[in-house]
């Protein structure tokens, strides 16, 4: 194949494949005619149209029941926990203000300890 130059200013694949698809230039058309170059690459763009096949249509997926129903799940979920919670509080031993007790053994010990120069 012999390598063809351009006559002037080489016209880009892009302007010549709008060309080719029906954007009519004036300037394109006058130079595809006088430069061989051009007209060779258009000729390409032109013997390079072939139909493509029709591309087929995916089926949609059936859609699971379960993301519509989780919503639902989670409401009545947390319903659940908020009566459970608030029947545990009213089953409280009421608290009696005239006495005082101490959590655990029944009795406090409590220590202090003080340094002083250095000794304990």
């Amino acid at each position: 194949m012999i390598a063809l130059a351009c006559i002037g200013e080489p016209v880009s694949w892009l302007k010549l494949e709008r060309h080719a698809a029906g954007q009519r230039d004036a300037a394109i058309a006058s130079h595809v005619a006088a430069c061989p170059a051009c007209k060779h690459c258009l000729d390409e763009i032109e013997s390079d149209l072939v139909a493509l096949p029709p591309l087929s249509v995916p089926v949609p997926r059936k859609r699971s029941w379960w993301p519509r129903l989780a919503p639902a799940m989670a409401l009545a979920a947390a319903a659940v926990i908020v009566l459970v919670l608030w029947r545990g509080r009213s089953e409280e031993t009421p608290v009696r203000e005239d006495v005082v007790m101490v959590k655990g053994i029944g009795e406090v010990v409590l220590g202090v300890a003080r340094e002083r120069a250095g000794v304990v």
